[in-house]
């Protein structure tokens, strides 16, 4: 009883550690991320749909997002070059590098919940009584 509860108190630490570090990624590390990606689209909005407030609606957190009948593909060319690194620098907007990212991501979990099966197996199915 006393390998069961071993490992029941090992995971349930492995998992707050987990939780801990997601925790602490999203507070240190992706808000302020997050808020730079918003700024770099609301301008690469303003431009591409030609600044007038009609043209956009305003989501929650104030940022444009254009109108569909306003997009003009044209106004590309005359884009700020700090706005066009900023905007087609988002990382998820880069289909490969996102698709990599989420095959290892998943690699890991499955290796992840192997790992638990077989310990499973070893401490409660094979372990002799």
């Amino acid at each position: 009883m006393g390998r069961v509860s071993a490992a029941f108190v090992l995971l349930w630490v492995n998992i707050a550690l987990q939780g801990a570090l997601l925790y602490y990624t999203r507070v240190f590390v992706a808000e302020k991320r997050e808020f730079s990606i918003r700024t770099d689209y609301d301008n690469y909005e303003a431009h591409m749909y030609g600044g007038d407030d009609s043209h956009f609606v305003f989501t929650p957190n104030g940022f444009r997002r254009g109108l569909p009948e306003f997009f003009q593909p044209a106004l590309f060319a005359s884009l700020d070059e700090s706005v066009k690194e900023g905007a087609c620098s988002i990382p998820l907007s880069q289909p490969l590098f996102l698709a990599l990212v989420l095959f290892i991501w998943t690699l890991m979990c499955l290796g992840e919940l192997r790992r638990c099966g077989e310990l499973f197996h070893c401490l409660t199915l094979s372990t002799p009584r």
